[in-house]
């Protein structure tokens, strides 16, 4: 429901993936399977995640419309492996 742009215009994969996350729901769940405390919960997430979205974007992007910031995103973080990060630490 959220990627349908009848519905909502501009909420592409990603943030519709963001906003499942913050609402802890699983995003391939059907619309009707969703109770009134689920959909409001979806409901406050897409303005808390798009608000923090713009509020990131103006902040470090600025003008550039095309670049794409989502190293803050709860879905899309990984965890670093202890390699790695040494690894990181020591080219610094």
């Amino acid at each position: 429901m959220l990627t349908n742009q009848e519905f909502i215009a501009g909420i592409g994969n990603a943030y519709s993936d963001e906003i499942c996350w913050c609402a802890g729901i699983y995003p391939f769940r059907r619309r009707a399977s969703l109770d009134a405390a689920e959909m409001e919960r979806l409901y406050r997430c897409i303005g808390a995640v798009l608000g923090k979205a713009i509020e990131t974007l103006r902040t470090r992007v600025g003008n550039s419309i095309d670049v794409e910031v989502r190293d803050s995103w709860r879905c899309t973080a990984k965890p670093v492996s202890p390699v790695l990060a040494a690894a990181a630490r020591s080219a610094r």
